[in-house]
């Protein structure tokens, strides 16, 4: 299969060809398929999919208006499309949009039967009709996928998962040969310059780790697709120190470690478009481990009608809310303000965390999101209580905190360790960082959307024992909901370049007047807190907080 449960398969002998019936292409403009020619394995004997071997036995796709004079459309070269399906569009010229015109594919030679194979599917000829909406709003509970909205989703089907309505790809455990997931919307006439996508992502109902594999938001048409938001330049340069104030660490391509446990809200900005944006989203295997890679998309909005974003904790209900509903559905601790979401005054005044207890699970009233780090290896030691949170993993590695008040707060301190000075040797659990793009950033945002660098922590400045940094906040980050995050931009792989956390302490430095509501000042003895914190990069969901002061 490539893109569904069947596709046309061509290995017998003799002509090998596929004709439509006319079609009036009078307002057409390309015609897409998906493609497969061969696996790459040049005719092993065990293989089905045989591959050809000169140019000759390439495929051609044609078009007619009188179904004697043939032009070719596109030659599908006979080592281009090889080992995965692959899509393909092609634009129609003014000669190809009539009336009644067939289209061909046809492959002129071949060495005979189950020889130099090829597969298609997914053939579409169009654009469809009607103008192109403004935005896109759906949470996927009818029976069908709407085709004003999405244009197809192979793989894909409409279904319960984590206990809310969801468009789910299923995924298969063949490896590498579960064909193309993917949902591509239609064109979207987007209005405006502060255009953002909402949605919600799952990779699995359970924590239990899944495969590696990512899914990316992507934006383009027909063959050229690129990332909405590109993965950024490692701010960490190798010639000095200086970096930009504003990052994000995998632009709009989607960790499957990131996304186990039910759905999270990612929220993009997309900024001004043209007329015509088209947005995917699409499976990568980064792996041929076999296994499932099963996805799932809950709730979508892409349009111009939260101009910040939700301020980075709310969904957006856009033009489809109810009369009297506001623009923005907001997360717990934040309220509606216009078109945005404000912290409501309920968001903890300090943080205080030792690592130490709670079977060795990360405390989600005190972290959003932990990726790459574990808690009771201490591989770079103990550096002040009997436990650390230490990074040593595969892909991205961060501690992302929930949303704190610290209007109150100058300064806060943090227990840090980074290799043991041995420089990789095989026998060390706390291996050392090798260039400036290993080393660490601390940040804060306001929004989950916009990141700050607070303090970068060089790749050799904190090896062979545990360090106290205190950083000091800047006005901007004292505000009634920040958050805080630890990440390493760049790492060689699984155990290499680790660091690791002790204590952190955030604590208000200064006491509010008296004039300020008690639920901002360090008198207020109990704060409770459930907040969904989304990014470009990390989308959280955090559980009730509770901290005494």
């Amino acid at each position: 299969r490539l893109a569904g449960q069947n596709a046309l398969f061509f290995n017998g002998v003799g002509p090998r060809f596929a004709l439509t019936v006319p079609v009036d292409t009078r307002s057409a403009t390309h015609v897409d398929f998906v493609y497969r020619s061969g696996d790459g394995l040049y005719d092993s004997t065990t293989s089905t999919c045989k591959d050809s071997e000169t140019v000759l036995e390439g495929v051609l796709l044609l078009y007619s208006a009188d179904g004697m004079t043939w032009t070719v459309l596109q030659e599908l070269g006979y080592n281009s499309y090889y080992s995965e399906a692959n899509e393909a569009s092609v634009g129609l010229p003014a000669a190809a949009r009539a009336a009644a015109v067939q289209f061909l594919w046809v492959q002129p030679l071949h060495s005979g039967g189950g020889e130099d194979t090829w597969s298609l599917d997914m053939v579409y000829v169009g654009p469809g009709s009607g103008p192109q909406p403004s935005f896109l709003a759906t949470n996927f509970s009818s029976d069908t996928l709407d085709p004003e909205q999405m244009v197809f989703a192979p793989n894909g089907r409409l279904a319960q998962y984590c206990n809310q309505a969801a468009l789910w790809f299923t995924g298969d455990t063949s490896g590498s040969t579960n064909g193309i997931q993917e949902v591509l919307t239609v064109p979207l006439a987007l209005q405006g310059s502060n255009n953002y996508a909402f949605f919600e992502l799952s990779t699995g109902c359970s924590t239990t780790l899944p495969i590696w594999y990512t899914v990316a938001l992507e934006r383009g048409s027909g063959s050229s697709w690129y990332n909405v938001v590109a993965p950024p330049t490692n701010p960490l340069t190798t010639s000095s120190t200086s970096y930009n104030t504003m990052v994000t660490v995998n632009g709009s391509v989607y960790q499957s470690y990131d996304f186990r446990g039910g759905f999270r809200r990612v929220i993009v900005p997309l900024g001004s478009q043209t007329g015509g944006t088209q947005l995917r989203w699409r499976q990568y295997s980064l792996s041929s481990q076999s296994g499932t890679r099963e996805w799932a998309l809950g709730q979508v909005y892409v349009g111009g009608a939260c101009p910040d974003g939700c301020g980075g904790h709310g969904m957006c209900r856009g033009e489809v809310r109810a009369t009297g509903e506001a623009v923005c559905a907001c997360d717990a601790g934040f309220v509606a303000s216009g078109s945005t979401c404000v912290a409501d005054g309920s968001q903890p005044t300090e943080l205080r965390v030792t690592f130490d207890g709670g079977n060795n699970q990360i405390n989600p009233q005190q972290w959003a999101q932990v990726q790459g780090g574990v808690l009771g290896v201490n591989g770079c030691g103990t550096l002040s209580g009997s436990s650390t949170l230490f990074f040593n993993g595969v892909g991205p590695r961060f501690a992302l905190t929930v949303p704190l008040n610290t209007i109150y707060m100058d300064s806060f301190s943090f227990d840090y360790r980074s290799g043991d000075g041995s420089y990789d040797s095989t026998s060390s659990t706390c291996r050392d960082s090798e260039t400036n793009l290993e080393g660490v950033l601390v940040m804060f945002s306001l929004d989950g959307i916009t990141w700050t660098v607070l303090q970068e922590l060089g790749y050799n400045s904190y090896y062979s024992m545990a360090y106290t940094i205190t950083v000091t906040l800047p006005g901007a980050a004292q505000a009634p909901a920040v958050q805080f995050l630890w990440v390493q931009p760049s790492n060689s792989g699984s155990q290499e370049d680790t660091w690791a956390l002790g204590t952190v302490a955030m604590v208000p430095t200064r006491t509010p007047p008296t004039s300020v509501s008690t639920t901002r000042t360090t008198v207020t003895t109990t704060v409770t807190s459930t907040t969904t914190t989304v990014t470009t990069t990390f989308t959280t969901t955090t559980s009730t907080t509770t901290t005494t002061t």
